[in-house]
């Protein structure tokens, strides 16, 4: 077939060459452009308009490279179409520096229009040399605001790196000069292509910075989590050293089941010896979990510490303080707490006791084998100003059991969202209790028993059971 069935008046193999490099170049400026629009959303904090002048002078690229494509054979027609491309992308790029430097380099955009004279008479070489000079003052201008630390500059909040965007000034500058002694269609579709890379390039860039800030913010809170975690476990430290332990407790057999819903909880318990023979022992549950519940739980033993100066306790007379204080402390956060109390006589074989809105309690009398009830006398702590205290007594056998529960420990579930509840706790302290088995054994049971029981199900609060053998 003849070569004008291409419809092209001269094909040689030199074209051809050029023909593919610009076909290269248009589709580079083509996968900027789409790239461009697709990743448009993500990059919120680059200012609007400095994204819709991108779009502009990429559209402007790529439209005059694809007609520069379709009027191959028509050389000077060809060479007005780039040309005007070229022009334009400059003026776009002169507002986009405009956006990004400073309004002063909008001024620049007057080159491409004293270069339009020229361009109308088909005087190429000094349209070319009227755009080198508008690009060599861009560079100067640059130079000079760097010179002097203009921090529009050198400190730009989004572009990052003025020294590449000279060095791509640069380029273009060399294709312009270029293009007053030797013209050649191909320069031009560099300019457009450099042009296009020149404008595009500060969005790329944000993507590798923005990596960065993410990277390090999330450097920055893994050490404030790890900073709090610490935190946490020295706060959980304390408090685990509050509980009372068994070396300091000589003469009352009990064990624990503690587990919070977090690491730090508002459940808290302990014991004070008043002698060999009388101990104060009590269970509260502080409104809420972690540090705030732990505080507060921590402070409770001061609290009651203080109030405790004599073997001869009045029970009564210590809830109402410990309200009184509750209410001067706490009144501002809202919190407040039940708890159970009792004074043991091991010498009377006594229990006086004062529930504060507290839960039931469960007493088990070895003679009987059966459970009781212990329920509430007294209103929750922190709640009203005045409360009016009531105490009750229980005459104990040796060998029956005190078990104070929290909440917790009832409504841990199962797999299928049953609780356990006071029926399933009963069930598996029968399971275990005998007149002769020991705090920490019966304990022990109960932990795997729980254990099993919540098994994939769901922990809802803290869980506590103090159990106390009389």
């Amino acid at each position: 077939m003849p070569p004008r069935a291409y419809g092209f008046k001269s094909r040689s193999r030199h074209m051809d060459y050029a023909l593919l490099v610009s076909s290269f170049l248009t589709g580079i400026i083509f996968f900027i452009l789409a790239y461009n629009l697709l990743t448009y959303s993500i990059y919120r904090e680059l200012p609007a308009n400095y994204s819709n002048s991108i779009v502009s002078v990429l559209a402007i690229s790529l439209f005059f490279s694809s007609v520069g494509l379709f009027v191959y054979n028509i050389s000077l027609l060809k060479s007005y179409f780039l040309t005007i491309g070229v022009l334009t992308a400059t003026l776009s790029l002169s507002i986009v520096e405009g956006i990004i430097f400073g309004k002063k380099y909008y001024f620049l955009g007057t080159f491409p229009f004293a270069s339009l004279p020229f361009l109308i008479f088909g005087k190429f070489e000094l349209t070319f040399f009227v755009l080198s000079l508008g690009i060599l003052f861009n560079l100067i201008l640059l130079f000079a605001d760097i010179a002097y630390k203009n921090k529009e500059v050198t400190e730009n909040s989004f572009f990052f790196s003025y020294k590449v965007f000279m060095i791509f000034l640069a380029g273009l500058l060399l294709i312009s000069f270029l293009s007053i002694f030797y013209r050649h269609f191909i320069l031009p579709y560099l300019f457009l292509t450099l042009s296009s890379l020149s404008v595009f390039y500060p969005k790329l860039n944000y993507t590798f910075v923005l990596r960065e800030k993410l990277l390090e913010e999330n450097r920055k809170f893994s050490q404030l989590y790890h900073s709090i975690v610490d935190e946490i476990l020295v706060a959980k430290g304390i408090i685990d050293k509050l509980l009372p332990s068994k070396k300091d407790i000589k003469h009352l057999e009990f064990d624990k089941y503690f587990k919070p819903a977090l690491i730090v909880g508002g459940d808290f318990f302990d014991i004070i010896e008043l002698s060999e023979t009388k101990h104060l022992v009590y269970v509260s549950d502080i409104s809420g979990h972690g540090i705030p519940a732990g505080i507060i739980s921590a402070m409770l033993k001061t609290l009651i510490l203080k109030n405790v100066v004599t073997h001869e306790i009045n029970l009564e007379h210590l809830v109402k303080a410990l309200n009184s204080d509750f209410n001067s402390i706490l009144r501002e956060t809202g919190r407040y707490s039940t708890m159970f109390l009792a004074l043991i006589d091991k010498k009377k074989n006594e229990i006086k006791y004062a529930s504060c809105g507290h839960i039931d309690v469960l007493y088990w009398d070895s003679n009987s084998q059966e459970f009781f009830y212990i329920s509430s006398t007294t209103p929750i702590l922190g709640l009203l100003e005045r409360i009016e205290v009531y105490s009750s007594f229980i005459q104990f056998n040796q060998g029956d059991y005190l078990f104070i529960p929290t909440d917790g420990i009832l409504t841990v579930t199962n797999r299928e969202g049953e609780q356990l509840g006071y029926e399933g706790l009963m069930k598996i302290l029968k399971k275990y209790l005998s007149n002769d088995i020991h705090p920490n054994e019966l304990i022990f049971n109960l932990s795997q028993e729980i254990e099993k029981f919540g098994e994939d199900g769901e922990i809802l609060d803290d869980m506590t059971l103090l159990a106390i053998r009389l």
